[in-house]
């Protein structure tokens, strides 16, 4: 297993890896989030001046977001690396008829193809651990945004104790082997300083998730060996989480307690 502190490779080893996982799940990914309408508008509700706005969500995957931001939105581009997540994307847009004022590119979140000052939301939704260069992207995205925009981040965050931390990284990585790292609060926060942002919103909420829910995004298969591996890291970090918490909510549980973050800023003039 790789070394929690040299995970994240060079920046073209990742986006390589990063395509060929994400090309490999697609179809299971969309499948799995495609019935979850409730917990999506959940997701979006906090993020102000959804009505009306020019969007762009990152790492859009197969539209998830996209979809439900173009109800609101004026234009809505959703941007992703993998051509087959967004095959997904178009043709839910398509039979959705929600074509109109949405629209699926291809593209390296370092290299954003579009003008700057373009958009007034760039949201980015649980992709922060498949980045190698998250300030960097953090910057890209700033760069396409209007003066007053904003930037709206809602991703995984790592808990605070450094061996939870660990064991965390250690199951995704037992999923997905394009994961870097997921990152703790501090961390996250720290990607904006420095830079013409200014707090709007920050919350976390728990989100519980079981062994089937988790597996369902991966291209793990059925009685595999990796398939039966990467069950048992579950189930162990489930038991160590719970041996490790006060809540009595998680006492005894078989599902691992997520904290997602919220983040909202807003670009300064």
């Amino acid at each position: 297993m790789q070394s929690l502190d040299k995970a994240d490779g060079s920046p073209q080893n990742q986006q390589n890896l990063v395509r060929k996982e994400f090309d490999g799940i697609s179809e299971r990914y969309a499948r799995r989030v495609a019935s979850c309408r409730s917990r999506r508008w959940k997701d979006l509700a906090w993020v102000p001046r959804l009505r009306n706005a020019n969007i762009l969500d990152v790492a859009c995957g197969p539209g998830t977001y996209s979809l439900e931001l173009s109800r609101q939105a004026t234009t809505v581009v959703g941007l992703d690396l993998a051509e087959t997540m967004l095959h997904f994307a178009r043709r839910r847009g398509h039979r959705l008829a929600a074509s109109t004022n949405l629209a699926f590119v291809q593209g390296d979140v370092l290299r954003l193809p579009f003008a700057s000052a373009r958009f007034d939301i760039c949201l980015c939704a649980f992709s922060f651990a498949h980045f190698p260069n998250p300030k960097n992207v953090v910057k890209e995205m700033l760069r396409v945004l209007r003066s007053g925009g904003l930037l709206a981040i809602l991703d995984v965050v790592a808990p605070d104790n450094r061996r939870q931390r660990d064991l965390l990284n250690r199951l995704e990585r037992s999923r997905e082997r394009c994961y870097t790292r997921i990152r703790d609060a501090r961390e996250f926060v720290r990607l904006f300083a420095g830079l013409p942002l200014r707090w709007e919103h920050r919350s976390t909420a728990r989100r519980l998730v079981s062994f089937r829910q988790w597996i369902a995004a991966s291209h793990l298969r059925l009685g595999t060996a990796a398939y039966q591996q990467a069950k048992r890291h579950f189930y162990e970090t489930v038991t160590k989480q719970c041996d490790a918490s006060s809540s009595p909510r998680l006492a005894g549980c078989r599902h691992y307690a997520y904290t997602v973050a919220r983040f909202v800023l807003c670009k300064n003039p």
